[in-house]
């Protein structure tokens, strides 16, 4: 507990997935790629609860293995349609807490002290409803949908590095307050 509020990590880590099967449970040096949040979120000390989502039985042993718990995800919430938006509204439903810390698996490398700072940044700027972890991308992307390039526009030379269009990436993790959240149209 922090500032007399309820922090908890939500690690959502569904099942199936059509890119890489059962990409959450794949290894990553001696670790399956569900445990590195896991990891995380017990390392910083600050989280009241540490809770996965999932629809996966294997997933849910690892959690079980490694004492947080699980949050059976219904099977509407774990499509490629569903949302974040819609598991973390169900974690909410489920699990009291007022504040909210998204760790994805899929973002396994985020340091101990980032994560803290985040946590402490965001519970200093009272006026927050939420903070998202981002990377400078400074590279030139690719719309498959649209069929074009992002940054770029025809005609327009290939850049330089330093002359690019400097874009943020939302990277692994984001601190959500829940109540303002479940208050959101």
């Amino acid at each position: 507990m922090l500032n007399n509020k309820k922090i908890c990590a939500l690690i959502p880590a569904r099942g199936n997935s059509k890119g890489i099967k059962n990409k959450n449970l794949q290894m990553l040096g001696d670790l399956p790629l569900v445990r590195y949040p896991i990891e995380l979120a017990k390392s910083t000390n600050m989280f009241d609860s540490i809770v996965v989502s999932t629809d996966s039985n294997e997933i849910a042993s690892v959690a079980a293995e490694n004492g947080v718990f699980c949050l059976e995800r219904p099977a509407e919430f774990a499509t490629d349609e569903a949302t974040t938006d819609s598991v973390i509204v169900h974690f909410l439903e489920n699990v009291d807490c007022t504040t909210v810390v998204v760790l994805e698996p899929t973002s396994p490398f985020i340091l101990t002290k980032d994560l803290q700072n985040a946590i402490k940044y965001f519970f200093l700027n009272f006026e927050l409803d939420s903070l998202f972890s981002v990377v400078d991308a400074t590279d030139i992307y690719f719309d498959y949908r649209e069929n074009k390039l992002i940054n770029l526009e025809r005609g327009q030379t290939w850049p330089r590095r330093n002359e690019k269009s400097k874009i943020s990436r939302m990277t692994g993790f984001h601190i959500l307050d829940a109540e303002r959240f479940m208050m959101q149209d």
